[in-house]
């Protein structure tokens, strides 16, 4: 589990649990549950995906959101 990650380019690094380094663009682009190609166009993916919710878990959401109430119009 990690913790939240922020936009705020100016802080808050994350570090890897096991080795003593940051996180690398492609750790965080797994952990906001991107895909790895995402193209993030020049901006940084730390602060994307520190500005987004995570499109699996929002999928997720609208899925339930379906099949408890959408569905049943």
């Amino acid at each position: 589990v990690c913790n939240t990650i922020i936009a705020n380019a100016s802080g808050s690094l994350l570090w890897h649990y096991n080795i003593l380094r940051p996180l690398n663009d492609y750790e965080y682009k797994l952990i906001g549950t991107y895909p790895i190609d995402y193209n993030f166009q020049n901006n940084k993916p730390k602060y994307l995906i520190g500005m987004s919710v995570p499109p699996v878990m929002t999928a997720q959401i609208a899925k339930q959101v379906y099949e408890q109430w959408l569905s049943k119009i």
